[in-house]
């Protein structure tokens, strides 16, 4: 089942922070077209600079300058670094975004409508060519931690399906969709036309992996499926069939180290929310061995035991390749951060935020 990407607000009663992209099998997977259009915002900020530009601290601080005034902020985290920024939207009217690689974005109305704010307007340049070599060969180097880890990460969805495939051979799934139709039998029915669509709360990174509480601040109830060999995607793919069924509106949340199968269902008009991952929250949980077949997992067991075995080495590797991108990463970020002067990017983001005050 296809989703799309949904930049809206869940509610304002909480920070709203999610992830506008992810690491998969096929390479980075940037959400871009989830975005409000340029055309339909007051304004798009597209910042232009390399790691340790101070991109990410300009939306932050533009972030909560006007969080704190009242306004409505959606933070996009950089899913390869959650300490980072992908992106910022400011009310239904604002969008700042990053625009350099992996996630590149061009104005598509300059000067009406939009805008480039190229941090390299404040490096010294002559400080970066004296450490030109050394830029090129961090990158380089980078660059071939993360095309590992994507190849391995392609080695772990072929397995990922199969894990999927051979747990769910195993299940009662007549006995998981009566539960499922009990869960769901529970609900009110939207009384409008029902929506359904995806939000990103998971990442796999330079910093392993990472799990927003996003959902579960919003949660008035929790419920964890158990995930044994991969069983509790099966419910989740199975409830997010038979919530479509029934019209009820839902946000899923995909897994990237999972074939982007589903990890967490949250139903908004019934405060449920449905994970794979126990949490603080946890009011209720879901046992997917009750639903077992135990003359089929007889067969299956030691396939799927030695397939998961071979997908957490695989997941092993990824890692380890994207915490060494990390290191080339950060030893850049001080490299263009000592050649930038930041005095001139404070008092550039000073005339930003007055830019922006006249726009809201």
């Amino acid at each position: 089942m296809n989703f799309a990407y949904d930049y809206r607000l869940i509610d304002s009663e909480y920070c709203d922070v999610r992830f506008i992209g992810m690491n998969t099998a096929d390479g980075f997977r940037w959400c871009l077209d989830g975005l409000p259009k340029e055309r339909d915002l007051k304004r798009t900020y597209i910042i232009k600079g390399a790691a340790g530009t101070g991109k990410s601290t300009l939306m932050k601080t533009v972030a909560d300058r006007f969080e704190s005034g009242g306004n409505r902020v959606v933070r996009f985290l950089c899913s390869s670094d959650p300490d980072s920024l992908d992106a910022v939207l400011i009310g239904d009217g604002i969008l700042i975004l990053d625009g350099t690689a992996p996630h590149v974005k061009d104005a598509l109305y300059p000067g009406a409508l939009s805008e480039l704010v190229c941090l390299g307007n404040f490096w010294n340049k002559d400080k970066l060519i004296c450490r030109s070599s050394e830029i090129v060969d961090l990158s380089e180097k980078k660059a071939c931690c993360f095309r590992k880890a994507y190849r391995f990460m392609s080695g772990m969805r072929q397995l990922s399906l199969d894990i999927f495939e051979d747990a769910e051979s195993t299940l009662d799934v007549p006995k998981i969709k009566n539960v499922i139709s009990r869960i769901v039998g529970r609900m009110k029915r939207n009384d409008g036309v029902p929506v359904y669509s995806e939000t990103i709360i998971r990442s796999f990174g330079m910093k392993g992996t990472v799990k927003l509480t996003t959902l579960d601040n919003r949660a008035k109830s929790v419920t964890t499926v158990s995930d044994t060999y991969g069983t509790g995607r099966v419910f989740m793919s199975l409830l997010s069939e038979e919530l479509k069924k029934a019209g009820i509106s839902f946000v899923c949340s995909p897994d990237p180290l999972f074939a982007s199968q589903i990890s967490d269902i949250f139903v908004p008009g019934e405060g449920l929310l449905f994970s794979v991952d126990r949490t603080d929250k946890t009011d209720k949980f879901i046992n997917m061995e009750r639903f077992v077949l135990k003359e089929k997992l007889g067969t299956k067991r030691g396939e799927i035991r030695l397939a998961y075995k071979c997908w957490d080495a695989l997941r092993r590797d990824a890692e380890t390749e994207l915490c060494e991108a990390a290191g080339y990463h950060f030893e850049l970020e001080r490299i263009y951060g000592a050649a930038m002067n930041f005095d001139a990017v404070t008092a550039y983001r000073k005339l930003l935020i007055r830019d922006i005050e006249n726009r809201l």
